[in-house]
């Protein structure tokens, strides 16, 4: 008897761990997408427009802002009601671009400005 009950705590609790998982997850990315800007912890990153991706294949308001910097590729998230402003860039557009976190620590970083040339494209400042 003792044995069955021993088992039946280490077989649930793999399934408890990924319950548990996958609310911090779910609640973190919540609090990412629905935060305001923390401009204080802004950076600004120049690099080259390499183009535009969806966060993932279902999703609808959520994509990146792909740039290359002299050190790498960065992906910067963007909202859906950013993507009109950016439509008419070419890969190779050389961009100035503002972006910041929503969660305190967070390396995911917000696009709130982009400049093209001196001119601006896009201008969410909170």
């Amino acid at each position: 008897m003792r044995q069955d009950r021993l088992y039946a705590i280490l077989s649930a609790l793999p399934a408890m761990m990924l319950i548990a998982g996958l609310v911090y997850y779910y609640k973190h990315e919540s609090d990412e997408a629905g935060g305001a800007l923390l401009q204080q912890q802004s950076q600004a990153i120049n690099g080259a427009y390499k183009g535009i991706s969806a966060v993932n294949p279902n999703s609808r308001d959520q994509y990146y802002l792909w740039i290359t910097t002299a050190e790498r590729d960065r992906g910067l998230r963007l909202l859906s009601s950013q993507l009109e402003p950016l439509a008419n860039l070419q890969a190779g557009d050389r961009l100035l671009v503002q972006a910041a976190p929503r969660v305190e620590g967070s390396k995911t970083l917000w696009v709130y400005r982009v400049e093209r040339d001196g001119s601006v494209l896009l201008d969410d400042a909170e």
